[in-house]
């Protein structure tokens, strides 16, 4: 399973073992952003930069 398809609870738990970290989740969901954003014009802006 991807990081951008586990639940918050799934994530704090992730993130509590280091088995993942918040700057990762966050790559995870912009790359998702990227790859879906043109067909789904879900976002008016996203601020990469400064999400990270």
């Amino acid at each position: 399973m991807s990081i951008w398809q586990l639940s918050a609870t799934e994530l704090l738990e992730q993130f509590r073992r280091g088995a993942a970290s918040p700057v990762e989740a966050t790559e995870a969901a912009l790359g998702r952003i990227d790859a879906l954003d043109v067909k789904v014009n879900a976002f008016c802006l996203v601020d990469a930069e400064r999400a990270l």
